[in-house]
């Protein structure tokens, strides 16, 4: 019996105790296996999210620089002397003068062009202007209105009109 007892132990020494703790040691591996698929699944799907964000603004940017600016300094010029000019008109207001400033900046891809008009006439026709403005599809943004009376006894108004578009120049203009 003794023998035999001393076999098992043998046995279970060289044997059974190594292959128990190579088992608790796989076991250890996989739980960390596990633990990191986790984690790298985790990142895919933050990476894949990620990937998803960047074609979405890829595309509206693209439909911005596209659709939405004018294509080049011709158009933006169109677009604010001859647009706001016909806008005025419709509203019934009289341009008194106005000023265009074309602003580049180092490595800006959009330029700017600004204008500057003085315009008179009544509150409605100046309301009138201002609405249409806001509410057309053309991308010109209203920077500043300043308004004043033009003298007591007209009662006429005086209004100063800043607004703006931007356009992307190609490269090497």
């Amino acid at each position: 019996v003794a023998l035999l007892l001393l076999a098992d132990l043998v046995i279970y020494g060289l044997a059974v105790a190594p292959w128990s703790n190579r088992m608790a040691e796989a076991e250890a591996q996989v739980r960390t296996a596990e633990t990191q698929l986790a984690e790298t699944r985790r990142s895919h799907k933050t990476a894949a999210l990620a990937d998803e964000v960047r074609v979405s603004t890829d595309r509206g940017l693209r439909y911005f620089y596209g659709e939405v600016l004018p294509e080049g300094l011709p158009e933006a010029r169109s677009l604010l002397s001859p647009f706001l000019e016909t806008l005025a008109d419709d509203a019934g207001l009289v341009l008194e003068r106005r000023n265009n400033v074309l602003e580049r900046e180092a490595g800006n891809l959009l330029t700017r062009l600004s204008t500057t008009m003085v315009l008179s006439g009544d509150y409605q026709s100046i309301r009138h202007l201002i609405f249409t403005l806001e509410t057309s599809g053309e991308f010109i943004l209203i920077e500043e209105i300043v308004l004043g009376q033009a003298d007591e006894s007209s009662g006429r108004l005086v209004l100063t009109l800043s607004a703006s578009t931007y356009f992307r120049e190609e490269v090497g203009i």
